[in-house]
C-alpha cells in the first residue's frame, strides 16, 4: 500500500513542479515581450531622428580630361612643387 501513495506523492509533486514552472516561464516571456516593446518604440524613435536629417547629397567627381589624340588615353600631369 505504500507504494501507491509514493506513485500519487510523485505524481502530484509531478504537476505542482510543472505548474510552478509553467508560471515561472509565463512570467519570463511577458518580461521579453515588454522588453521587445520597449525595443521597439526606440528603434521608432531613432527612425523619426533619421527622417528629419536633410543633407545635400555630394556632387559628382570630376571627370577625367580625354588625351587630344582621340583614342580615349588619359593624360597624366605631374605638378611638382620646387623648394624656394
Amino acid at each position: 500500500m505504500l507504494w501507491i501513495w509514493l506513485i500519487v506523492g510523485t505524481g502530484v509533486g509531478g504537476v505542482v513542479m510543472a505548474a510552478l514552472f509553467g508560471r515561472w516561464l509565463w512570467r519570463k516571456a511577458a518580461t521579453l515581450l515588454g522588453e521587445l516593446g520597449r525595443l521597439a518604440d526606440q528603434a521608432s524613435a531613432a527612425l523619426d531622428l533619421l527622417d528629419r536629417i536633410e543633407f545635400d547629397p555630394a556632387p559628382a567627381p570630376p571627370r577625367a580630361q580625354e588625351s587630344s589624340d582621340g583614342h580615349g588615353s588619359l593624360e597624366i600631369v605631374v605638378v611638382s612643387k620646387e623648394p624656394s
